[in-house]
């Protein structure tokens, strides 16, 4: 978890280009949260539930 804009921000780390279903579950069951990362060996996306992929390179500009 990162603080950004005065909001949580939930981080999830994968080792390859697996599914973040426990990150999926945070996100749906909390309205509060509007941002959420997932970083994995994957190109840049963001899903239809919110969530940001970034590759592992990427994970110090969060």
């Amino acid at each position: 978890m990162v603080q950004a804009r005065g909001s949580v921000v939930p981080v999830e780390v994968k080792a390859g280009r697996v599914a973040a279903n426990s990150l999926k579950v945070l996100v749906r069951s909390n309205e509060d949260i509007e941002l959420a990362y997932k970083v994995a060996d994957a190109n840049v996306d963001v899903g239809e539930d919110g969530i940001v992929t970034i590759p592992h390179y990427m994970a110090m500009y969060i």
